[in-house]
């Protein structure tokens, strides 16, 4: 009995950490991966506390999105092609009153060519879902770039927050602009 107790232990544990080893990568991405909004929210704990450029690249650099987004420009010919996305407003506004918004265009850099066919099938209003890389582009434009400004006299100082992004790849067009 003891024996038979002791092998099935062993078969448990063993296949217990089987299930955590593998398990434990398919697990569903976080879901800031897969919409907007939430990404949004996901970001606001960093930008109450101040965060620093690391701590951006820890959470976010390199990480994949699949978000849903309005095609704004779309340039395949040009020496630097590239789509630009316009994604929903979005602002943070803290408890100290310093409000924070998100730059709504995306412009992911490094548009691969094998895209471009897939790519020139969308127009400016199509309204896609699409994937990219959150990446820092170089040093001025780091994953998560904060830009404050403090507009004309009186004006309250407001902050741009900007993401750089490296590809775009067309999953689907979820809709098609209206022809006029």
């Amino acid at each position: 009995m003891l024996k038979r107790f002791t092998r099935w232990s062993i078969s448990a544990i063993f296949g217990l950490a089987v299930v955590v080893l593998i398990g434990g990568a398919a697990l569903p991405p976080p879901s800031w991966r897969n919409d907007w909004s939430t990404f949004v929210k996901e970001l606001k704990p960093y930008l109450q506390r101040e965060a620093s450029v690391s701590d951006y690249q820890a959470a976010f650099e390199n990480q994949t999105v699949t978000w849903v987004g309005e095609v704004y420009v779309v340039d395949l010919v040009s020496e630097l092609p590239g789509i630009q996305f316009k994604m929903p407003e979005a602002k943070v506004v803290l408890s100290n009153g310093i409000t924070y918004e998100l730059d709504p265009i995306l412009r992911p850099w490094n548009l691969h060519r094998t895209q471009f066919q897939k790519w020139a099938t969308v127009k400016p209003g199509d309204v896609v879902r699409f994937r990219t890389t959150l990446k820092e582009r170089n040093s001025v434009y780091t994953v998560v770039s904060i830009m404050h400004s403090v507009g004309q006299p009186g004006d309250k100082p407001k902050s741009m927050v900007c993401l750089a992004a490296d590809g775009a790849e067309l999953i689907e067009v979820v809709k098609r602009k209206e022809s006029k």
